[in-house]
């Protein structure tokens, strides 16, 4: 693949784009990854398989979780793997441990009254946060595993697809428009903003909230003097984020990539090297970053 410089000078800020490499062709949508290192841990349907990027290739040591997988996560202090997947046919989702060394999943929790759309593993905390699609929010306590407790089991009127933990907050966004803040200590919930558009994606930065509808809304919320300050995207709208600095990456429903400055609430550069929705967007090191597609492609970027 030929590599791209494309040089972009707007509104006062400049940025290069590097399209530097393909990395993995799959068979199959990347539903999730995760970085360490040398190498990467990536879900392929039902499997989680690891690439190695010294040798350029996927290595021998993957293994089966039980359903269709949703999210992975590389629990490096303790040498486990951990991921949450739903199964196909039955009412059931489950977050399941990976041993590294002894290259077994030793601890399971089922859930059978719905099946997870979104989770966030909180790893000095030991809890497993899981939105699901009969309108709840459960928080899992795995630190006694193999006993699971469910310690927190919160009621929505509608589905909640992004959330942020944060101060020992978890800050949740629904299909009804609104972003609200769960207290754990006090489990008293907070609703902090009401637009009235789907909300695809959430992040929160010191006094701020920047999150995204399904009209293609981007809003940043200041939550200490309420000011807002908003842009768009047409007939298109962000699935997927992080922070870099003073802006935010996005990955897109119809595949594109967007830099966008949080100053400013513009736009700096929008490209495309997905063909369809990109599933994950995440930065690795010396401004890489990485995103996975349903085109079954994983990609490798540079940003300076």
């Amino acid at each position: 693949m030929k590599k791209h410089n494309i040089f972009l000078l707007l509104i006062g800020l400049s940025v290069w784009v590097h399209a530097q490499e393909n990395i993995i062709n799959s068979d199959f949508a990347i539903r999730d990854f995760s970085i360490q290192k040398d190498s990467i841990y990536f879900i392929e349907k039902r499997d989680v398989k690891s690439y190695n990027f010294k040798t350029n290739k996927i290595t021998k040591d993957g293994y089966f979780i039980g359903g269709y997988g949703l999210h992975i996560f590389n629990d490096i202090k303790n040498d486990q793997i951990i991921t949450i997947s739903n199964e196909f046919e039955r009412t059931i989702s489950s977050l399941r441990f990976y041993n590294k060394k002894s290259k077994k999943v030793e601890n399971v929790f089922y859930y059978k009254k719905g099946k997870a759309i979104k989770a966030l593993i909180i790893k000095e905390n030991k809890i497993a946060i899981l939105s699901m699609n009969n309108n709840k929010i459960i928080i899992v306590d795995y630190s006694a595993k193999p006993v699971f407790k469910i310690l927190h089991n919160i009621s929505l009127k509608a589905l909640a697809r992004d959330f942020y933990f944060k101060d020992n907050s978890l800050f949740y966004a629904t299909d009804l428009g609104n972003i609200y803040k769960y207290n754990l200590k006090t489990k008293k919930n907070k609703l902090i903003v009401s637009y009235g558009e789907v909300i695809t994606n959430l992040n929160i930065y010191n006094n701020t909230i920047v999150f995204s509808t399904i009209n293609g809304a981007i809003v940043k919320y200041n939550t200490f003097n309420n000011n807002v300050l908003q842009t768009e995207i047409k007939n298109n709208f962000i699935l997927c984020t992080f922070l870099l600095d003073n802006k935010l990456i996005c990955g897109t429903f119809n595949g594109s990539i967007i830099v966008l400055s949080l100053d400013k609430m513009k736009i700096v550069t929008e490209f495309n090297y997905h063909n369809r929705s990109v599933l994950k967007i995440a930065k690795g090191t010396n401004n890489d970053f990485y995103s996975s597609s349903i085109d079954k492609t994983f990609k490798k970027w540079k940003i300076e």
